[in-house]
């Protein structure tokens, strides 16, 4: 596993396939995962980011909860956020 992946418990696993899904683990974009995307992230977006990064196909992707998906996305946007701002501190 990436060490700065994160593992992100699912509230509804999926069975896909063979397999119940019970976690993702998220590791950190890269420039790479972001090529194609928007400055207007959507959730086509968000749904294709995700699945790159956790490494799991599109269509398990589809299958996940919302409340999954949402939780999936905030680990994507806390990985995306701006580092700290530089300059004189007020």
């Amino acid at each position: 596993m990436d060490k700065d992946a994160f593992v992100l418990a699912l509230k509804m696993p999926v069975v896909f396939g063979t397999e119940t899904i019970t976690e993702l683990q998220i590791r950190r974009p890269k420039g790479k995962d972001l090529r194609g995307m928007g400055a207007d992230k959507g959730m086509d977006d968000m749904l294709a980011l995700l699945s790159k990064c956790s490494g799991q196909p599109p269509k398990l992707i589809d299958s996940l909860d919302c409340s999954d998906v949402f939780a999936a996305c905030e680990v994507l946007g806390n990985f995306m956020q701006n580092g700290r701002e530089t300059g004189e501190a007020q």
